[in-house]
């Protein structure tokens, strides 16, 4: 276990999203793909949310705060944890601009789960937009047990993730001369991604495969395509200047949002499991 926590450190550098805080609402929070495709994730997570009726709920890789900002205002007590203390930071400032909300913050990697949120207990677990990624199969199977430690009976965990088979990704790069790097994601080793000047592992996942990481701990319910028809943030530049197109885009996504089979094409997608007893 010690030799899987020092891996897990090691896949999530702390200074690459210490240096992406600063800037990640303007690329990806407050951009308009970035916007879309977090519209989607909460309309597939508003039922869970409602049925909640104000109870404990951890998010995991919370970033700046848009998603527990979100379940906070509709009366859950959201503990959003993150690597990052700049991050953290970033949530923080944003919280006390709210009306009061309910939201402890706390700089917490997924190796320390079980550590620092020991005695606590959940009904509701998100990790939103790739956070997983940056960790390998080996310790997500170790993650799924510490959360079912810290979890409710009947509780409910929420994951978003980046799959193999982006189909948004192999044509934009087809369409730059370049068929390998729009193979990226199908590769078998992670690959090594520059988040703002510094080094981070990321691993792609295939709806299956996370069903399988899981599976001693959850069963799967549902999953859902995001960003099937929405384009991935990269390609920001071209489609904030396409508003209308955009607005097709959309449309086609809620049309075809619904079909799971389609999960494992999209930019990212998710991945809704219940807690064994």
């Amino acid at each position: 276990m010690s030799n899987l926590i020092h891996d897990i450190k090691h896949y999530q550098p702390v200074a690459a999203f210490d240096a992406a805080a600063a800037s990640y609402d303007d690329t990806f929070s407050f951009s308009q793909t970035g916007m879309l495709q977090r519209k989607r994730v909460h309309y597939f997570l508003q039922k869970h949310i409602a049925a909640l009726g104000g109870k404990n709920i951890l998010e995991l890789n919370c970033g700046t705060g848009e998603d527990a900002i979100w379940m906070a205002e509709h009366g859950c007590t959201v503990t959003a944890a993150d690597l990052s203390a700049n991050m953290i930071a970033v949530l923080e400032k944003k919280s006390a601009q709210q009306p009061p909300l309910s939201i402890k913050a706390l700089q917490c990697g997924f190796d320390e789960v079980a550590e620092k949120l020991a005695g606590n207990r959940y009904d509701f677990v998100l990790s939103n937009f790739g956070g997983l990624n940056c960790i390998s199969g080996e310790a997500l199977k170790t993650l799924s047990t510490q959360l079912h430690g810290i979890t409710n009976a009947g509780a409910t965990i929420a994951l978003v993730i980046m799959p193999k088979k982006c189909w948004w990704e192999k044509f934009y790069f087809m369409l730059k001369g370049s068929k390998k790097t729009g193979r990226r994601r199908r590769q078998v080793s992670p690959l090594d991604v520059n988040v703002n000047g510094n080094s981070q592992l990321v691993w792609y996942y295939n709806p299956v495969e996370i069903e399988k990481a899981f599976s001693a701990a959850f069963t799967k319910l549902y999953t859902r395509p995001v960003g099937l028809f929405l384009p991935p943030s990269y390609m920001e530049g071209y489609f904030s200047r396409k508003k209308g197109m955009l607005k097709i885009l959309y449309g086609l996504e809620k049309l075809f949002g619904g079909f799971s089979f389609l999960s494992a094409y999209a930019d990212h997608f998710l991945i809704v499991l219940k807690r064994k007893e």
